[in-house]
């Protein structure tokens, strides 16, 4: 469910800007995009709990499951809540 909604929440975004329509091109809209480091976080956080499912017997799988999950969530959720 995480994933999913990982997953949701980046492509909303990114149609929500291009909705907007703040810049001039699609390929603009991109480079602007991928130029936050949230949408980065998101993107790693999405991987992080889609990998599991995909496929459970893999070495990255093995890897993102708790605790890593659990320490990469709270990792990202404290430099939300903590700017520096």
């Amino acid at each position: 469910m995480c994933a999913l909604v990982a997953w949701a929440v980046l492509f909303l975004r990114f149609f929500d800007m291009l909705i907007i329509g703040e810049h001039s091109s699609i390929a603009e809209t991109l480079f602007v995009y991928f130029g936050y480091f949230t949408v980065w976080a998101n993107i790693f956080i999405a991987l992080a709990f889609t990998a599991p499912l995909l496929n459970p017997d893999r070495k990255l799988s093995n890897f993102v499951q708790s605790p890593y999950r659990a320490k990469l969530l709270a990792t990202v959720l404290r430099s939300y809540t903590r700017p520096s």
